[in-house]
Order: C-alpha cells, then sequence, then structure tokens
C-alpha cells in the first residue's frame, strides 16, 4: 500500500495524472479508516481531483479530511486549501513538479540565512567603497541568475513548471537585468575589476538571457491574462519590466522595436490600471465577495514607482500618454501632508480622510515619492532635501523590522517588505542632488545597506521576497550612490 501511494504521487507530479489518480482512488477506496497515511491519501488525491476539474469531489475530500482527521497535518493543509482566494474563485490546483532540475536551488531560496555585512571596500571614502560594494553584488547576481535567464523569487518553490511566471517573477528578474546594466555604463568598477573585457562579457551575456526571458515572459502573461485577488501585483511588474527594458535598450540590447512593443503593452496594462484619482495600487480588495468592486485608492510609493518608469519611458522617446503621467504626478502632489510626508493610502472617495502622516511610518517612502515628482517636473529639489532629511531621522525605526517574515510588525505599521526599496530609492535620490551634496547622505546609507548583507553575500530584507530581489535592490542602490 506504501508503495502504491508513492508511486501514484510520483505519477501525479511528473504528468501521467490519470494512472495517479486511479491508484489514488482505489488506495481511498480500499483504506481502513484507521491507516496513518489515509490523510496523506485524501489530500493528494483532493488537488488531484481539483486539476482535473472536479472541484466539487475535490471539496468532498478535503472536507473529509478535515472533519476527520483534525489532528493532522493534511487536514490543516486542506483547511488552508479551502479558505485560500485560490480555491474561492474556483482555481485549479497544480500537480507539475516545480521547475525541474532547479529544486535545491528553489530550496535554498527559503533556506535560512545570517546577517554578516563583512568588510568590503573599508578604505577609500564613499564612492570607492561604493565601486566596491556595488560590484561584489552584481557578482552574486551573475553567479544567481538560472539557466533561462531569470532569478529565483520566493512565490517559486509553490507553483509548476508549467504555470505562467507570476509577477513577483517578472519583477524580480527586471530589477536583476537593471542592477547588472548598470556594471556596463562609462563609471566604470575598478574595484571590482569590471573594465575587463571578459568580465564585462560575461554581464553581457546575463543582460541578453534576462531581456529574452523577459521578453518571452511578458507575452506568456498578456496571452494568459490577469489574474488578481486581494493584491495585484502586475502594478509593480509592469513597472519595473518598462523601466528595465529602456535601461537595457539604451546600453546597446535589444531591438528598439521590441522594446516599445513590450513598453507599449506593459503602459497600456498600466494605464488600464490606474485609478480614476490618477495612481496606482496593488491592493484590490479586502473580500473577494464584496459587491462594491476593487476599492478605489491609490499608493504613494507605488505610484511613485511608475511615474518613474514612465518619466524613463519618456526619455527614451518611446510613446507615452502624458496625460497619464499628468494624472499621476497630480496624484502623488495630493499625497503630500502639510509635514512633508506622503500618505501610505489616498482614499478617492474621501481624499481629506484616513490620510496617514506620522513620520514614523511615512518618512522612508518620502525620498521615492519626492524624487518621482522631481523628474516629472513636478517637483524641486527644496522637497528633495525634506523627504531625505526626514528618512534620515526615522530610519532606525525602519531598520528594527529587517529580517521579518511577518508584515508591518513596527509601531507605525513599518514593514520588513519595504526596507531594500525605500533603501534603493533613497540611494536614487540622493544622487538627483549636487554632488557637492551627496556625501551627507550616502556614508550613512552604505553603513545601512551593509546590515542587510548576508555571509553568503547576498542582500535580504525578508525572505517573503528573497535573496535575489534584495540583491538587485542593493546593487542598485550602490550604483547609485557610486
Amino acid at each position: 500500500e506504501d508503495l502504491a501511494l508513492d508511486e501514484a504521487g510520483l505519477r501525479l507530479v511528473t504528468g501521467d495524472e490519470d494512472a495517479g489518480r486511479a491508484t489514488l482512488e482505489d488506495f481511498v477506496a480500499a483504506a481502513d479508516g484507521a491507516h496513518e497515511r489515509l490523510p496523506e491519501a485524501l489530500y493528494v488525491l483532493g488537488m488531484a481531483r481539483s486539476a482535473a476539474g472536479d472541484r466539487d469531489g475535490a471539496g468532498e475530500l478535503l472536507h473529509r479530511l478535515v472533519d476527520e482527521h483534525e489532528a493532522s497535518r493534511w487536514a490543516w493543509k486542506a483547511a488552508a486549501a479551502l479558505t485560500s482566494p485560490g480555491w474561492e474563485v474556483g482555481r485549479e490546483a497544480q500537480l507539475g513538479w516545480p521547475l525541474g532540475e532547479t529544486v535545491p536551488e528553489l530550496g535554498r531560496a527559503l533556506a535560512p540565512f545570517r546577517y554578516e555585512a563583512g568588510d568590503l571596500g573599508g578604505e577609500g571614502g564613499t564612492r570607492r567603497r561604493a565601486r566596491a560594494l556595488h560590484a561584489d553584488a552584481l557578482d552574486v547576481l551573475l553567479a544567481s541568475q538560472q539557466d533561462d535567464g531569470s532569478w529565483i523569487a520566493a512565490t517559486e518553490p509553490g507553483r509548476s513548471g508549467a504555470d505562467v511566471p507570476d509577477d513577483f517573477e517578472l519583477a524580480i528578474t527586471a530589477l536583476g537585468m537593471q542592477a547588472l546594466v548598470t556594471g556596463l555604463d562609462d563609471g566604470g568598477l575598478d574595484d571590482g575589476g569590471l573594465d575587463d573585457e571578459a568580465r564585462r562579457a560575461k554581464i553581457a551575456r546575463a543582460v541578453d538571457r534576462a531581456l529574452a526571458w523577459l521578453v518571452d515572459a511578458h507575452e506568456r502573461q498578456v496571452a494568459d491574462g490577469p489574474e488578481a485577488y486581494y493584491m495585484d501585483y502586475a502594478v509593480w511588474s509592469r513597472s519595473y519590466l518598462a523601466a528595465a527594458l529602456v535601461d537595457a535598450l539604451e546600453a546597446g540590447f535589444g531591438s528598439r522595436d521590441v522594446v516599445a512593443e513590450r513598453c507599449a503593452v506593459a503602459l497600456g496594462e498600466l494605464a488600464e490600471r490606474q485609478q480614476d484619482g490618477g495612481g496606482w495600487s496593488y491592493y484590490v480588495s479586502g473580500s473577494l465577495s464584496d459587491d462594491t468592486g476593487p476599492a478605489a485608492v491609490s499608493i504613494s510609493f507605488t505610484t511613485a514607482a511608475a511615474v518613474l518608469a514612465l518619466v524613463r519611458v519618456a526619455e527614451a522617446e518611446l510613446p507615452l500618454d502624458r496625460a497619464m503621467l499628468d494624472r499621476a504626478t497630480d496624484c502623488l502632489l495630493r499625497m503630500r501632508n502639510d509635514n512633508g510626508t506622503f500618505t501610505y493610502m489616498l482614499h478617492h472617495a474621501d481624499e481629506a480622510g484616513g490620510r496617514r502622516d506620522d513620520p514614523l511610518g511615512a518618512a522612508a517612502r518620502g525620498p521615492v515619492c519626492s524624487l518621482a515628482l522631481l523628474r516629472a517636473g513636478a517637483g524641486d529639489l527644496g522637497d528633495l532635501r525634506e523627504s531625505l532629511a526626514l528618512s534620515a531621522e526615522h530610519r532606525e525605526g525602519f531598520l528594527a523590522e529587517r529580517g521579518k517574515i511577518l508584515m508591518h510588525t513596527g509601531a507605525a505599521a513599518q514593514g520588513s517588505h519595504y526596507l531594500l526599496f525605500d533603501l534603493a530609492t533613497t540611494a536614487a535620490a540622493v544622487a538627483a542632488l549636487p554632488r557637492s551634496e551627496r556625501d551627507r547622505w550616502s556614508a550613512p546609507l552604505l553603513e545601512e545597506l551593509l546590515l542587510f548583507r548576508t555571509a553568503d553575500g547576498e542582500y535580504v530584507d525578508t525572505l517573503l521576497l528573497g535573496r535575489a530581489y534584495g540583491t538587485a535592490s542593493a546593487a542598485l542602490a550602490y550604483a547609485a550612490l557610486r
């Protein structure tokens, strides 16, 4: 019986689903109620029925498992499945083995880590240290890139290799490619030896692979159609994709026609998601059964990231609906509070209500919002300086969230999942200042970034987003501080 159950499981994940399901049906029908592996068989058969489109049959088994074996971990998994958004909207289970030969890498992506800053670039001043740290982070990205050109996202272990890449995979690979492109510019990375032609060629090959993967993944996502439950992370993936494509094009990668087409599609998707109030939000709804429809809100730092992407498209002289950018910048301006902070979320039905202006919770998102306004021609350096000062004053409260898995656990709802985004965009804001002002902000930022470096040379703020996201964000920060 044990051998039959093991064989059925292997058949299911290797594509022989009919035979695997038939073996499980026989096992469940014949098994004594006290059989120690019956809960496992009920769960796996429930998932197999779901994958085959038999939702009612799957629900019957999963409910039986919860009712009859409540102390089993398989019953807990069944309860989680029955209460998941995917179950609520009728999404079928996926049985395929996750990404074949990359299973060890997927396991490592979620493995525990230890922070260890090391002593990289300890001499020679801020810019020299930033060059050395930048080169080191790029080496880590080169080593962790997958053969297909992508980087692993923390969402992948729960997905099948047959699945269309999700928005996390798309966004993280866009960030990885964008970071590598910074190693090829005219500034050079002499501390890391990136002026050496062999290493530059290695980076160029990695960018080529990432670009090919991104174009294909985006095409597959568009063909597959949108899939959003409580959150719609396409707002992030399309913003990062557009900015990364422009950076690659301006560095000499890809054809202008292909990049223009992908950017046009991505911007069209952003246009569809733009709120009537002008901004963007990845928050859709708190309830899938809510008849009121998606929430009419814009999130400040999400809108800022989209604005920065739109500006990059405009700088590359690619087609852009200027009205979309103008509405977004106007929304960002309305999000600015009297004390210089930006509210987390703007509720368009009542924009005066529900605003958050506590600097402890709001200060870290200020630099990216002020930078977006500056780059779009709707802000000034005075506002940028004010945001940088507020961010530095309250940075300690954010850094305390480093490495946590639970979100929004800080006293003012700060969360670990924003930290490297905040530091990378703050570094970009510093780079927008006159050169004579930058050192004041750069040296502390370098020390703060090193707090997120692991013993393996990667960067992590939370495993929910993963090592590749963190390392790419740190590399972009170092490139700006260079």
